[in-house]
């Protein structure tokens, strides 16, 4: 079963496409109004294959009661995803869309809540990350090697001086899984993932969880440049909680001096 459509209510189907195309930058998919129907739908520039948005007229009596309670709550119809909030949000004001406030962090994203013209309030966000940059004085190869190779891999990626056993498996191509375990005061801690992107020895990008302590996972994302003799690695994980940014920057931050110490 796989979700295919979905829909937000709006007051006036053309002035919800002029909004959602102009300044929300879908583009329109399918449009059955010449035909007597009400079907309209916009999708993703990008994923224009994929879930299809429609533009539902709020005609029924309980669905105008229904978004118009939200509305009036402060509570947004439904939400998108952008690649940097700051920007689509300065973009968007440029438009003169209305906001309810300027671009703030709530768990693992930031995100800001607008007026979409139609009676609905829309909420826009990307994923709150943390980021990290280190040089090392070794080449860029071996850095990122120290990332795939288990041998390596297991003296410092997410493990600590104080570990009691640790069990490190990779298979370190695109699809593949990973899982670390390690132990810590007779508990058993374990981190999993899947590689998504292995460039060698420019770029790696994989995703991170330990389900004992939650189902969601965030993105890690490794770029490496070489710098002399040595190299600069800057490290960006998306989907980190609000309150949990000082403390996986200090997780990291000890883990690339163990990193360092090995090479």
């Amino acid at each position: 079963m796989k979700i295919r459509r979905t829909s937000v209510l709006v007051d006036d189907q053309d002035k919800a496409l002029t909004f959602y195309t102009n300044v929300l930058g879908f583009v329109k998919k399918g449009d059955l109004r010449a035909m007597g129907r009400t079907w309209l739908t916009v999708v993703s520039p990008e994923e224009s294959d994929d879930i299809e948005l429609i533009l539902e007229p709020n005609t029924h009596p309980a669905a105008k009661t229904y978004q118009k309670a939200l509305f009036v709550d402060g509570t947004p119809f439904t939400a998108f995803a952008v690649d940097d909030i700051q920007r689509e949000y300065q973009r968007m004001k440029g438009l003169g869309t209305v906001f309810r406030g300027a671009p703030t962090k709530k768990g693992p994203r930031i995100a800001a809540v607008l007026e979409d013209t139609c009676g609905n309030l829309i909420e826009v966000y990307q994923a709150n990350f943390i980021r990290i940059t280190r040089r090392f004085d070794a080449a860029a190869e071996r850095v990122f090697d120290a990332w795939i190779n288990p041998r390596t891999a297991s003296k410092w990626l997410f493990t600590s001086p104080t570990s009691e056993k640790n069990k490190t498996e990779i298979d370190a191509r695109v699809g593949g899984k990973w899982t670390i375990t390690d132990r810590r005061g007779g508990t058993d801690y374990s981190a999993i993932g899947e590689y998504l992107e292995i460039d060698r020895p420019r770029r790696l990008v994989f995703s991170f969880g330990m389900p004992q302590f939650s189902s969601y996972f965030n993105r890690v994302i490794v770029e490496i440049a070489p710098d002399g003799g040595g190299c600069i690695l800057t490290l960006t994980q998306e989907g980190v909680l609000a309150d949990h940014e000082k403390g996986t920057a200090e997780g990291w931050g000890k883990m690339f001096d163990s990193l360092a110490a090995g090479l």
